[in-house]
């Protein structure tokens, strides 16, 4: 029994998912930065971070290895072509039966979809049938082939007669899915209009993503593995600053989301016992990082030991407000940094007064002179008389919409379990004779890309040369220097 007891007050706070709020400029990236270098130095915990503009990844791993952890960083920038981290990015199901790799397969075909849905600001297909029956059947060819498929293979089976076309039909594991594709190809050859409006939507949906060198690049077999890496407690950060494409961003972000989720969702299913990773989504409204899949697992997850951390500049990046109050919902953990929209305000304010208002709060308090009656006070003399005027539930709101406007940089509110606080964060500094620089940070990244779990980009076919012949003036200039001097004046 002391042993239990002494267990229970040296363990470590479990980590909670949370929600970050604040406008440009106010300090969440560094407070959560600050979060990070805590809680790396506890060791106990894996983080995969999600940077679409790529200032926080790029901190973090400075001070994550000036912390002493180079060891387990693994830092990929999208920009990159020289050295990039490959993986299975459509993982088939590894289930001993026929059953349970179908029933795996269906659920990853659902979250491989949603990542592409997301580009378009849409969360079903439900009332998109055709869409949603093609798309799904491209992912169905890819997930039943003997060998797992890059992600661009999803685009070749709208390649009707193409050689890796036929080599899908011919290696697909299930006929039904192979029959479909080869009526498909019957309907094209005999209208072409048909065929384009039955796959044309769901096609254009995998074009941006399956034809972007960020994707083909990194959706190859390589060493790296994402369960083995995160049971290894890895630092991994993607920084997407060097991409301006959104879309590109967030359809390859969610497909890391994706696979972290099947990480720990697979490890908890095979050994029962929670494995401890922190997912940060960096601009999680404005990206569109915030799924069916994501929401399902920020629900279901936390038994697993995955937690995520949202952070967005505005509620109104979410776009629909069911969305954000779900997500308010399952963050026990909130912060709320300077507010510089209404909209926040208002949503803030309600959201921190609901938890600390009581009915019994005095707001101010005033005193009056009554008359005596003559038995308490003496005929002829005044009694004063304390008012208590309370607070209501709007304007124990509108003090706190108050608040959020007028926080300083690196100020914020918190509220968990415990209540709400104000809490005030200082800049974030070097440890102890090691300074971090921008220069040292690059160093060190560099030196990680150079580990074997990076491959080198394949070498593409050298461009044919264009042999273009000289202009007027350029040829006029070697024929007069070709010439003996006088030979004009001759």
């Amino acid at each position: 029994m002391l042993r239990n007891l002494l267990a229970r007050l040296h363990a470590l706070p479990v980590e909670t998912s949370r929600l970050i709020v604040g406008s440009t400029g106010s300090g969440k990236s560094e407070g959560e930065l600050a979060h990070l270098i805590r809680l790396v130095r506890r060791g106990d915990h894996a983080v995969v971070l999600l940077d679409g503009h790529g200032p926080l990844a790029f901190a973090a791993a400075g001070h994550w290895a000036a912390g002493g952890f180079e060891g387990r960083i693994v830092y990929e920038p999208l920009d990159a072509t020289d050295r990039v981290l490959c993986w299975h990015m459509l993982p088939a199901s590894a289930a001993p039966t026929l059953s349970g790799r179908r029933l795996a397969d269906a659920e990853t075909r659902d979250e491989v979809a949603q990542c592409f849905l997301a580009q378009r600001n849409l969360t079903t297909l439900n009332d998109r049938p055709w869409t949603k029956e093609w798309l799904d059947a491209a992912i169905d060819l890819c997930l039943s082939q003997p060998d797992p498929q890059p992600l661009p293979a999803l685009l070749t089976a709208f390649h009707s007669g193409t050689a890796d076309y036929r080599r899908l039909l011919k290696h697909c594991v299930r006929e039904d899915i192979a029959d479909k594709f080869r009526e498909l190809e019957v309907i094209r050859r005999r209208n072409p209009v048909q065929y384009e409006t039955l796959t044309g939507a769901s096609r254009r949906l995998l074009e941006l993503a399956c034809t972007s060198e960020v994707v083909r690049l990194r959706s190859r077999p390589g060493p790296f593995d994402w369960l083995t890496a995160l049971r290894a407690r890895h630092l991994i950060a993607f920084d997407g600053g060097g991409i301006r494409s959104r879309e590109i961003k967030r359809t390859l972000f969610l497909l890391v989301g994706m696979q972290v989720i099947h990480a720990v969702r697979r490890h908890f299913a095979e050994t029962q016992e929670p494995l401890p990773v922190v997912l940060v989504l960096e601009e999680a409204g404005a990206l569109g990082l915030v799924t069916p899949f994501v929401m399902s697992a920020l629900q279901g997850l936390r038994k697993a030991g995955l937690s995520i951390h949202l952070i967005t500049q505005s509620s109104l990046d979410f776009g629909d407000p069911a969305l954000f109050e779900a997500v308010l919902a399952n963050t026990p953990w909130q912060a709320w940094y300077q507010a510089l929209s209404p909209a926040d305000q208002e949503l803030g304010g309600r959201a921190l007064a609901n938890p600390t208002f009581e009915s019994h709060a005095v707001h101010f308090t005033r005193e009056r002179a009554l008359p005596g009656d003559g038995r308490i006070v003496p005929s002829g003399r005044y009694e004063r008389v304390t008012d208590a005027y309370f607070k209501s539930p709007d304007l124990h709101a509108q003090q706190y919409r108050t608040r959020l406007a007028t926080l300083r940089v690196g100020e914020r509110l918190v509220r968990d379990r415990r209540g709400v606080r104000r809490e005030r964060l200082g800049q974030v500094r070097s440890p102890w004779f090691r300074r971090v620089t921008d220069e040292q940070t690059r160093a060190v990244i560099a030196r990680i890309r150079q580990q074997p779990i990076y491959l080198p980009s394949p070498d593409p076919a050298p461009l044919p040369v264009a042999n273009t012949l000289p202009d007027a003036a350029e040829r006029l200039r070697k024929r007069s220097a070709s010439q003996p001097p006088g030979a004009d004046a001759a």
